[in-house]
């Protein structure tokens, strides 16, 4: 009698554990596979913005979302306000850009016959005179989280390097942080700063 109590206490033990088990199974593969399952892509919702056909590359957003730029094939770097739809004409700039992080202003690095290594420039999101930053500049510029600072690589004809350089935002108080030979940089023509404004990478 007490081999058979023993033994259906541990047939109900094991049983227990096996159901145990199984649960546990269950409830990782599911916790695993739920946000592969999860209505994210419903929340994607897309709209137009233009219809010319004539969007070519200087693309980019607010933080908030709530503009989008984007240069012509006629040079024009035109802002658009996503809510109403309302296009502004900013002046006719071409090249990388981004916005600051609160989007009051749109950095853009482009070449031109008369800034044939690079000029940056800041112009008001909602249209305004634009002003020069810094010159020779390879590359998207990158602003610190906090918008204070901004780093950008230069290259240097003269010896063929280049260089990752901090300045204040305005262009002031340029900082070499490091310098390399061209080819290290030529396939990473931008920088982008770490969200706690610590990091470049």
């Amino acid at each position: 009698k007490r081999r058979k109590v023993l033994t259906g206490a541990i047939a109900g033990l094991l049983l227990l554990l096996a159901a145990s088990a199984a649960y546990g199974v269950y409830a990782l593969v599911g916790n695993t596979t739920a946000p592969a399952t999860s209505p994210a892509g419903s929340r994607i919702s897309m709209n137009r913005l233009t219809n010319s056909g004539e969007v070519q590359g200087c693309g980019a957003i607010t933080p908030d979302g709530n503009y989008v730029s984007y240069c012509t094939f006629a040079g024009e770097l035109r802002v658009v306000q996503v809510a109403t739809g309302q296009t502004l004409v900013l002046g006719n700039y071409r090249g990388v850009s981004t916005f600051s992080p609160d989007g009051n202003y749109l950095y853009v690095a482009s070449q031109s016959p008369e800034y044939p290594t690079g000029v940056l420039w800041r112009i008001p999101t909602i249209g305004g005179e634009a002003r020069r930053i810094v010159s020779n500049i390879m590359g998207a510029p990158a602003l610190s989280p906090d918008g204070r600072r901004i780093a950008f690589l230069r290259i240097s004809i003269a010896d063929y390097t280049t260089e990752v350089i901090v300045a204040d935002v305005d262009g002031g108080n340029e900082r070499r942080l490091m310098i390399g030979s061209r080819e290290q940089w030529l396939d990473y023509p931008g920088l982008a700063w770490s969200p706690d404004g610590r990091h470049l990478a």
